[in-house]
């Protein structure tokens, strides 16, 4: 299942490629999308700290021979771990919404300086 922010980035791409569409669109759109990013930026920073939880939680077990965990196979065994992945799959969900801004962006400048040229305001 895509995210939100995915289905709404695809959505406009194939608008654009069916009709025209204006540097205000292409606004539109990028304000959306900015939106979308601090949803996702608070969610990674609520990943990132439920993680540091369960890796402390892991740093402090021991193994079978009673001894410490080294600090290496801690983070290691968190790695395996559930909020480790929601902790990389919110990054990866921040720097795709950094894509896709940067993308519209690049689309809302090309688009403004091709109605300038043009004549259209």
């Amino acid at each position: 299942m895509d995210a939100d922010y995915k289905v709404e980035y695809d959505a406009f791409v194939k608008e654009f490629g069916a009709r025209e569409i204006d540097g205000r669109e292409a606004g539109q759109v990028i304000v959306r999308m900015a939106a979308y990013y601090a949803t996702y930026n608070l969610r990674l920073a609520n990943a990132l700290k439920t993680y540091s939880i369960a890796l402390r939680d892991i740093s402090n077990q021991t193994d079978v021979s009673g001894k410490s965990i080294s600090s290496a196979r801690a983070s290691q065994l968190a790695e395996a771990i559930d909020e480790y992945h929601m902790y990389q799959l919110q990054k990866a969900h921040v720097a795709n919404l950094e894509q896709f801004i940067n993308a519209l962006k690049a689309l809302q400048r090309g688009l403004l300086n091709e109605y300038t040229y043009q004549g259209i305001t």
